[in-house]
């Protein structure tokens, strides 16, 4: 499946599903979704929006080699009908990378009973002042906001398609180039509608 995070990767010209945003990086070697930091700032990552049922596998691995680094790694899916996603994300922490800060974040969404997603964020330290969270989390639609939108004259799929445009238009919103975003948002615009169009009143 081509998600909206291999077209961010492929309009930034980069081979994975993950890219580094406002990064000041003096080396950054990303390959096979592992990311090695020296002296970045943050990272964000697109979602997987799967249906059917379709399958999106992400193993990712950033790993501080150096002092004094930041990395904010917010990585959210979005997945409806059969379709499964597996999330492995993995910050390791040099013995060397004293003063790390490091953050790690998958959230997911689910758009239907059949929906799965497998997800294990892990941190690996070797330095012994550091600052690092991880956390996942797991949820479908709110109801009460979906009755919210449905008073205010939605129908049930309107109503689902902006909660779950909301859901990942924190990511989206923060492409540094108007072109991508302009891209990202349409690509997101069409994935909605085949996720949602099987939702009746």
């Amino acid at each position: 499946m081509k998600t909206a995070g291999a077209a961010y990767a492929a309009a930034a010209g980069q081979d994975n599903n993950c890219v580094a945003q406002n990064a000041n990086c003096n080396v950054a070697q990303m390959a096979a979704h592992d990311i090695f930091l020296w002296q970045a700032q943050a990272l964000e990552f697109l979602p997987p929006m799967g249906d059917g049922s379709q399958q999106a596998d992400t193993h990712l691995t950033v790993r501080h080699a150096s002092p004094n680094c930041n990395s904010y790694q917010l990585y959210k899916g979005i997945l409806a009908d059969r379709a499964k996603a597996v999330f492995n994300g993995r910050i390791v922490v040099d013995q060397d990378a004293q003063k790390t800060d490091a953050a790690m974040s998958n959230r997911n969404l689910l758009l239907s009973e059949g929906a799965e997603v497998d997800t294990k964020p892990q941190l690996e330290i070797y330095a012994d002042d550091v600052k690092c969270s991880h956390g996942t989390t797991v949820g479908q639609l709110d109801d009460t906001a979906l009755f919210y939108l449905r008073t205010r004259g939605l129908d049930k799929q309107d109503a689902m398609r902006a909660l779950t445009r909301a859901f990942g238009a924190s990511i989206v919103s923060h492409a540094p180039i108007a072109l991508l975003a302009d891209h990202l948002t349409e690509t997101v615009e069409q994935r909605l509608s085949a996720l949602t169009d099987g939702d009746d009143e």
